[in-house]
């Protein structure tokens, strides 16, 4: 049985991707990612909800 992930870039539920720190990205945002040009507003979004994981993480591990 397969767990499903939540995709901080399309906030789907999905079974395969990867995880960059505690954070998943789906397969399928990957591969968008990765041959999107840095230029196109795709590419744009993603650093946006990468950066907000990012802060995120950071302030976790203030509380801690």
């Amino acid at each position: 049985m397969f767990m499903l992930n939540h995709c901080v870039i399309c906030e789907h539920k999905k079974t395969l991707g990867i995880y960059i720190l505690d954070s998943f990205i789906c397969d399928s945002c990957e591969n968008k990612l990765v041959t999107t040009a840095p230029t196109d507003d795709y590419y744009q979004y993603c650093i946006k909800k990468l950066a907000n994981v990012h802060k995120s993480l950071h302030i976790l591990r203030e509380q801690a």
